[in-house]
């Protein structure tokens, strides 16, 4: 009996919790400002793009609100991670970019100019029903890949807090199968 239950729990707790390998994620279309720096990072002319029309294999998500104070503790370090991957020579490979959870274009200008945000960022209006596994009350994290047929798939996924860029950078890396 009690190996009934502990199996029941099991596949419950299995069959309940999100699954993130190889779960198809949204082609969000990248509302609000466009300027040219985005273009040219994003490697895009669509207008308005949308996730897919990204020119890279993968897409590293950081989600953020900007009344999240959790997101301004962990901006430094989401600002190190871009740093670290155009560093490495990983740009042209996994693109950043932030999506500002029900926040307006002026919220988002706001915090990328007060955290000096180097990555793209876009408002994100209706995340909840897109986004079953993405949290709007805390950051998050969403490594994806653009496979052959042009499909988005969730390949990573880490809530905050980061214990360092660099942590967390390896981790993006290693997901994506540049790593160890």
């Amino acid at each position: 009996m009690n190996r009934l239950l502990f199996a029941t729990l099991l596949v419950v707790a299995l069959l309940s919790s999100p699954a993130f390998g190889g779960e198809p994620f949204p082609d969000i279309v990248l509302g609000g400002e466009m300027p040219s720096v985005y273009r040219v990072y994003l490697e895009t002319n669509k207008t308005p793009p949308k996730l897919s029309d990204v020119a890279a294999p993968y897409l590293l998500i950081y989600f953020f609100n900007v009344y999240c104070e959790q997101c301004a503790k962990d901006i430094p370090s989401v600002n190190k991670v871009f740093e670290l991957l155009d560093g490495q020579g990983f740009s042209s490979r996994i693109k950043m970019l932030g999506l500002g959870v029900n926040n307006s274009q002026f919220e988002i200008n706001f915090f990328r100019n007060k955290y000096s945000v180097p990555m793209p960022c876009f408002p994100l209006q209706d995340p909840i029903a897109k986004l079953h596994h993405v949290d709007p009350e805390h950051p998050n994290y969403v490594l994806v890949y653009l496979n052959r047929n042009k499909k988005l798939e969730t390949i990573f996924h880490k809530e905050t807090p980061i214990t360092t860029a660099e942590n967390l950078t390896t981790e993006v890396l290693r997901a994506a199968g540049y790593g160890n």
